[in-house]
């Protein structure tokens, strides 16, 4: 991996994940990694200047959440509502903060969307870092559960999921792709919680169809495999453009 800050501008960069925020989910779970086997595109701008850094009081290390069991909740058994406070604009710092601590505490609890919603609202209100980290454990969360669910396509949750997703891709990418130093912290961070968070939300829409629980783990596992190949090359994409200039 590349460990250096780059000044690319803004980079757009939509197939990290195996499916975008956008991206229509399938039945076939087991090709379902297929559809975005490549990196899409790598639009640069040099005319808009770099984001600025975030201040270094946003700069809140995740708490290990606590671990519950059993490590996987079926359908039926999982969690709907989650314990914690939305972000609004109206809060402060300090209440900001606690919230952040409730999220961390109950992130085996949160859906993509919820984190989606969270990503946004700590975006606009400076906390870069953890608005990052909440949108790319989405994004790998919502991969997941196209391999494990069938989704219905036409509720409304799922439709929520996605624009929110959309939204969040929009407004996060430019500030994460700025520096391959930001960008391998936070992959790191969200490799490290997701192997040791439980699943246990729901994933805030319909289901028509769910897998054998048993075979989770090795869903589980190789959503996040090919997830994070699809990352590192993307780095190598960035270090060999950057050797050409």
């Amino acid at each position: 991996m590349l460990h250096r800050k780059i000044r690319l501008g803004f980079i757009l960069f939509s197939a990290i994940a195996l499916t975008s925020p956008t991206a229509s989910s399938h039945g076939d779970h087991d090709n379902d990694h297929d559809d975005h086997s490549a990196i899409h595109s790598l639009t640069v701008r040099a005319d808009i200047p770099a984001p600025e850094e975030e201040e270094e009081e946003h700069n809140t290390i995740a708490e290990e959440p606590a671990i519950d069991h059993p490590y996987y909740l079926k359908l039926e058994s999982s969690v709907s509502s989650p314990s914690v406070r939305m972000f609004t604009e109206q809060d402060s710092n300090e209440v900001t903060k606690q919230k952040i601590k409730d999220f961390d505490k109950n992130l085996a609890t949160l859906s993509p969307t919820i984190l989606y919603y969270a990503a946004n609202s700590l975006i606009s209100k400076g906390y870069n870092t953890k608005a990052a980290t909440y949108y790319v454990l989405a994004e790998l969360r919502q991969n997941f559960d196209k391999r494990r669910f069938v989704i219905d396509k036409k509720s409304a949750g799922y439709f929520a999921q996605q624009k929110v997703g959309k939204t969040a891709y929009y407004r996060i990418n430019p500030w994460l792709s700025h520096s391959t130093d930001r960008m391998v912290a936070i992959y790191e961070q969200v490799k490290y919680l997701d192997t040791i968070t439980p699943i246990h939300y729901h994933p805030g829409y319909n289901v028509t169809e769910e897998t054998d629980i048993k075979k989770w783990p090795q869903i589980h596992e190789k959503t996040r495999q090919d997830y994070f190949q699809k990352f590192d090359k993307y780095l190598t994409q960035i270090q060999q453009y950057n050797k050409t200039r």
